[in-house]
Order: structure tokens, then C-alpha cells, then sequence
């Protein structure tokens, strides 16, 4: 121990519902709150953790600055900027017109009746109107199309390899079907339309030309690659800058955040109203426990009226979180024997589970579960049973070490319950005696050595 380096010291420092309540029981307003909160040992060891990313984001802020100093040949280095948006609309207008990757199947599901299309067939392309799209088999479809000629024909899907969404699509009569003749006058107006015309249409409507329209398509120095590849640099820089400046304000506000989500819970328990503690609220301050609000729900929801004293410490050793560490199957024979407790047991239960729902909306860790494992052999010590071994043996089968160290844990609430204004007169008395007879034998030696 003396030769040896020193163990690292590492902050306990924990926000529980105990220490809130007694920090809003004082009354300061939310900035001495918080001054107060992250002067604290944890948020001390939390600088190393600051200064770095503070050094990284000054780092950061020094390289974008740089980069942003780019000279285009053109003198306008952010119209770049304007060309990679144009361009990926463009990219995105292709696909899904069906060009690049896949053929963009499900973009003609959506094409109306009467909307033109440039189909293959075995001559070469050709103009037609779409009549109808049909899936069929999962993703493959048959187009119904009308042909410059007059001919309607069946289609597969892949055979479309445009359609013209800038122009506006024909009017196609309902009974089409019952008057072949009356498409004759449509497909005589698409054999006069021109196929070069619908395409210089589409390129002046659609995203493509604003992709001509900026002089970075044609650049005369020919720098569009490396003006590309710098604003690119500047994105990347900017984004990473970002994410450092994010965590950056994640560590300075991580001890005040925890404190006002932990407000939060408190407020939808009662225990606290617009930052002032209620009377649920003062019995949390009072208390020092793995959950101080579970504590103080079940004493508000009356779990310690009407018991007697063994009945007092068994339901308060299941909010022991040791008490996970009983057998579980001596514990449900033992409730099946004693109707009244488990009917208290019943009504806590939800009061944890409710508990543990908001901590975890809220990314809070602390214990709430409600356990059984103590309450055979707290309830048979309490009752004024000596037989230490048999009770460990008969109603924990566990370790004793672990009962004689949940005893300690349980003399120690019980005192607190005892001494809080907040609990009814009749409960403090019982739960007063029940510390002093637990306080006994074995379990009060092992406080002694």
C-alpha cells in the first residue's frame, strides 16, 4: 500500500431525490441551483473532460476558418455550394424518373391516365400514352399504352423509359375501353408531338437546369473538381464542429440537466409544484435512501397504516434493494400464508413500477424495484423469534452476511421514517419500534464489531 501508486479517485457524487428536494428546500433561485450543483467534485473531474473538447473545438474553429479562405479562379467560391444542391436534386429527379440504380418501378405506379411516356420497342423508342399501370407479382407491372399509330399495347414495366412529368398529361374518355375509336384523335395528336421538344421541356422545367444555369457547369478554369472537394472539406469540418460543440455542451450541463429531470419526476409525484416542495416533497428531503420518492409514495399511499409492528418492518424491507438477494420461492410461500401482506405488496408495487417508468423516460438510474426476498425472516425476527440460524435457514436461504446487512439498512430507514414530522404520529411509533426490536442479538453485534 505504501509502495504502490494511489487508487484514482473517482466523484460518487449522485443527484437522488433526496438531495434535490433538500437543494430546492432552500429556496435559491435557479442560478445559485445550479452554481451550487456543478461546484461539485464530479463536475470537477468532468474539466479534464471540458478542456478537451474545448481545445478540440477551438482546433476545429481554427481549421474551418482556413479552409474557408479558398480562392476561387472565379472569385465566388460559394456559388459551388449552390451547384452540389442543384446537382443532387437533379440526382434525386433522375431516380426517380427511374435512371441510375434501379428503374424506379414505383414511380410509374404513380403515373395517371393520360400522362405521355417514352417506351422501347423493337424498332427504337417511341411516344405513348399511358392508359393504365398495373402491378402485378410484387414490384413487376404491365403498362397499358396507346401508340402514336393507334395500336394499345401491353407493356412491361422495363420497357418505360421515361415519363414526362412536366407536361401536363391528356384528357382520356372513361369509356375508352367501350369506344375504341374515340383514342384515334389522342393518338393522332401524340404522333405530332415531338419526342426532342418534350426533352428540352423536361430538361427546362426540372432540377437540370439549374444545373446548367450555374457557370460552375462550365467553369472556364476548369476548378469544379477542386472547388468541389474544398467545399466538401468545409462541410465535413463544419459537421464534426458541430458534434464536438454538442458534446461540449453536454458535459458543462450534465449535472443541472440530471437536476431538472430529477424536478421533473418529483412534480409528476406531488412531491414538488413549481419548484415548491409539498408535503410528499419535504418527507423526500428528509430521507437518505436508494429511492427516497418510492419511500415516501408508499407512506403515502397508506402501505404503513392499520400493521403491526413485524407487518411494519416486512413491508419496509422490500424497499431494501439487498432484498433482490432472498430465495424467491420461500418468499411466495410465505405471502400465500399472509393475506394482508400481500395485499400490501400489491399496492406498493405499482407505486414502483410507475416510478421506474418515469426515471427511464427520463434516462434516470435509480433503484425502484419492490422485492420480497427479506420479508419471511425480517418478519419472523421482528415477530421476537431468536432462532438466528433456523430463520436463515427456513425463510432467507441465503447468506447471513447478506440478511445481517439489509437488517442494518432496514434499522436505518426505519429511524429515518421515525424522525421525519412528514409520517402519520401511529406509523412513526411503529416503525420506531420496530427499529428497536430488529436492533437486537446478532444484528446488533455485527454494528458493534
Amino acid at each position: 500500500m505504501i509502495e504502490a501508486s494511489p487508487e484514482p479517485i473517482e466523484s460518487q457524487f449522485k443527484l437522488g431525490y433526496g438531495s434535490v428536494a433538500l437543494l430546492l428546500a432552500t429556496g435559491a433561485p435557479p442560478e445559485e441551483l445550479r452554481r451550487r450543483i456543478e461546484s461539485s467534485f464530479g463536475q470537477y473531474q468532468n474539466l479534464k473532460k471540458i478542456r478537451e473538447l474545448e481545445a478540440d473545438v477551438t482546433r476545429l474553429e481554427a481549421e474551418l476558418a482556413r479552409e474557408r479562405e479558398y480562392q476561387a479562379p472565379c472569385g465566388e467560391f460559394a456559388r459551388i455550394g449552390r451547384y452540389r444542391r442543384a446537382r443532387a436534386e437533379a440526382e434525386a429527379h433522375r431516380r426517380a424518373l427511374g435512371h441510375g440504380g434501379r428503374r424506379g418501378e414505383r414511380s410509374i405506379l404513380e403515373a395517371e391516365t393520360g400522362r405521355l411516356a417514352l417506351v422501347r420497342r423493337r424498332g427504337g423508342s417511341s411516344l405513348a400514352l399511358i392508359l393504365g399501370v398495373h402491378s402485378i407479382r410484387g414490384h413487376r407491372m404491365l403498362v397499358e399504352a396507346l401508340l402514336p399509330h393507334g395500336a394499345v399495347v401491353r407493356l412491361k414495366g422495363g420497357l418505360v423509359k421515361r415519363v414526362f412529368w412536366m407536361t401536363p398529361p391528356f384528357h382520356v374518355p372513361s369509356d375508352h375501353r367501350r369506344e375504341p375509336r374515340r383514342l384515334h384523335h389522342l393518338a393522332d395528336e401524340v404522333a405530332a408531338l415531338s419526342v426532342r421538344e418534350l426533352l428540352d421541356r423536361e430538361r427546362a422545367r426540372g432540377p437540370e437546369a439549374m444545373v446548367h444555369e450555374i457557370e460552375c457547369h462550365r467553369c472556364p478554369w476548369g476548378a469544379t473538381t477542386r472547388c468541389d472537394q474544398a467545399w466538401r472539406e468545409i462541410e465535413r469540418r463544419e459537421q464534426r464542429l458541430a458534434q464536438r460543440r454538442e458534446a461540449l455542451d453536454a458535459v458543462r450541463g450534465a449535472y443541472w440537466q440530471e437536476f431538472l429531470r430529477v424536478v421533473e419526476v418529483l412534480e409528476q409525484f406531488d412531491a414538488v409544484h413549481d419548484r415548491d416542495l409539498q408535503p410528499k416533497g419535504r418527507l423526500v428531503a428528509s430521507l437518505r435512501h436508494d429511492n427516497e420518492l418510492l419511500v415516501a409514495d408508499v407512506v403515502w399511499r397508506g402501505a404503513l397504516l392499520d400493521l403491526n409492528v413485524a407487518e411494519t418492518a416486512a413491508v419496509c424491507s422490500t424497499l431494501i434493494e439487498e432484498a433482490r438477494s432472498g430465495e424467491p420461492m420461500i418468499a411466495r410461500g410465505f405471502l400465500k400464508k399472509q393475506s394482508r401482506l400481500r395485499r400490501r405488496l400489491e399496492l406498493i408495487a405499482p407505486a414502483a413500477d410507475a416510478i421506474d417508468k418515469a426515471q427511464r423516460a427520463r434516462h434516470l438510474g435509480m433503484a425502484t424495484a419492490v422485492h420480497a426476498g427479506f420479508m419471511p425472516s425480517v418478519y419472523r425476527w421482528a415477530s421476537g423469534q431468536d432462532d438466528w440460524s433456523r430463520i436463515v435457514e427456513e425463510s432467507f436461504g441465503g447468506h447471513e452476511g447478506d440478511l445481517i446487512r439489509a437488517m442494518r439498512r432496514l434499522i436505518d430507514l426505519l429511524r429515518q421514517l421515525a424522525e421525519s414530522d412528514e409520517v402519520p404520529a401511529e406509523t412513526r411509533r411503529l416503525v420506531a419500534q420496530a427499529a428497536r426490536v430488529i436492533d437486537r442479538g446478532i444484528v446488533l453485534e455485527s454494528a458493534l464489531l
